[in-house]
């Protein structure tokens, strides 16, 4: 019986996530301005287009460097206008 690394076998899976495009929103509460990023994802055959603020980037960064320190992630290619 063969033993697969699970890391290895997640990083097979045909995933593709981009940064469509990044815009300056004004919180309607507070009127505080938050960047925001529409992303989009696709995997199976499916894709879906999401919006989410710059900390959800920032907490999800700190999430995968502390769970998989050794992995270098690719740097951004996303350009600003």
């Amino acid at each position: 019986m063969a033993v697969f690394n699970q890391r290895t076998i997640f990083f097979k899976i045909p995933l593709t996530v981009s940064i469509a495009t990044a815009r300056m929103v004004q919180d309607e509460v507070d009127h505080r301005t938050y960047t925001e990023y529409v992303v989009k994802v696709k995997f199976n055959g499916q894709s879906w287009t999401i919006n989410q603020k710059y900390k959800a980037f920032c907490s999800l960064h700190d999430s995968l460097l502390s769970q998989y320190p050794s992995i270098k992630f690719p740097e951004s290619s996303f350009q600003f206008s």
